[in-house]
């Protein structure tokens, strides 16, 4: 697994702030790539297996023949105190399967001891829905949403199918991140809105994270003037109202290279590939004293990007090989199944056939007696 960055940089950031440009103008350096190492520790079982305990660790190691730009490379960014990427994603205690069949499987039953979250203004906003997109259970349904939830994002997000496709001779459905995920026109995200109003919200395809990640690290969130600016959008704004796009020059968003996709393989649940893609953003304010924004108005704010991540999860060529193998098996044990089935209701139907049969016969030698015996006359000497 790869996590991939790439960096903006401002190439007229004084002209910006003192006001000879209106517009930041951005250019991408590159990209900055790193392995991605995942290790579950801590694993703890309850209820018999039904459910498991784990903390998902994770390292990064710096991927110089994969990148086009080295760590130390100097960039002019806002002035915004980045995050570090945290050595973890969290607790998370997760539906083993086991006493359900798998229909259950990998379904996130609480996150770092939270059955829901209480960033948002409305419930169901907070509730901690679907995997960790990383595995999903048995029979995945095809025109269903597919709900995972994403600590980045500080929420669940849904994914809708967009097309089969067959990897390296295992079926799987591509299913891309919704649109309206980011869409603040859909009902369902009024509640991501501060205070639940849909007037306080940024616009579209911008989701405003900061009290969520400022709780992450411990800041209080009383101090509002302390609490850092960080909005997450799709990158380059992908999905984001035409103004905000406009707003920074530089920036040309597009579905294939900036959009969010999962191939899973149905009927077993396994992830075959997948490319989940974010962009950090923040919002400039002025400030009293700064000389370079003396200028600005005392509520000026401009929203701008800072950089955006992908996280690439390649094929596995033995993975594909064990879930090609393990799909043809449950296809196999399935028309086998309906073989017996089949058998079984034609045993079944003959087994009517011939009681049905010996009733016709019985009847008619019961009738030929009958006749038989008011011919001769032995009925009338019943008598």
């Amino acid at each position: 697994m790869y996590r991939v960055f790439h960096i903006y940089s401002y190439t007229n950031a004084d002209e910006f702030m003192s006001g000879e440009d209106t517009k930041p103008i951005v250019t991408e350096i590159g990209n900055i790539t790193y392995r991605v190492y995942q290790k579950k520790s801590g694993l703890n079982y309850s209820d018999n297996e039904a459910k498991v305990r784990y903390i998902q660790n994770i390292s990064y190691v710096f991927d110089e023949e994969k990148s086009s730009t080295m760590e130390n490379e100097t960039i002019t960014v806002p002035n915004f105190p980045l995050f570090a990427n945290n050595s973890n994603d969290g607790s998370f205690t997760i539906d083993t399967g086991f006493d359900n069949g798998n229909t259950e499987r990998a379904h996130i039953l609480n996150w770092n001891g939270y059955q829901q979250l209480d960033f948002w203004a409305e419930e169901s906003c907070n509730m901690i829905n679907g995997t960790a997109g990383q595995y999903f259970p048995y029979d995945v349904p095809e025109h269903k949403r597919l709900y995972v939830f994403m600590p980045l994002m500080c929420r669940s997000v849904f994914f809708e199918k967009q097309q089969d496709e067959e990897i390296e001779g295992v079926k799987t459905t591509k299913f891309t991140l919704s649109p309206q995920v980011f869409q603040i026109s859909f009902e369902d995200n009024v509640g991501f809105c501060p205070d639940g109003k849909r007037e306080q919200c940024l616009g579209n395809g911008l989701i405003d994270v900061s009290n969520c990640y400022a709780s992450a690290f411990g800041l209080d969130l009383n101090w509002k003037s302390m609490t850092p600016s960080l909005i997450i959008s799709a990158p380059e704004f992908l999905y984001a109202d035409n103004s905000t796009v406009q707003s920074v020059r530089g920036l040309q968003p597009n579905e294939k290279e900036h959009g969010t996709h999962l191939n899973i393989n149905r009927k077993t649940g396994v992830l075959l590939t997948s490319a989940k893609r974010l962009q950090m953003n923040t919002e400039l304010t002025s400030f009293a004293g700064v000389e370079s924004m003396e200028h600005l108005p005392c509520n000026w704010t401009y929203i701008v990007p800072l950089f955006w991540a992908e996280q690439l999860f390649p094929v596995d060529l033995s993975v594909a090989k064990v879930v090609g193998d393990e799909s043809h098996t449950i296809m196999a044990v399935e028309v086998l199944s309906y073989i017996v089935i089949s058998f079984a209701c034609l045993f079944f139907l003959l087994t009517i056939v011939a009681y049905i049969h010996r009733c016709y016969l019985f009847n008619q030698k019961s009738k030929d007696l009958a006749r038989q015996m008011r011919t001769d006359g032995s009925y009338a000497e019943s008598f």
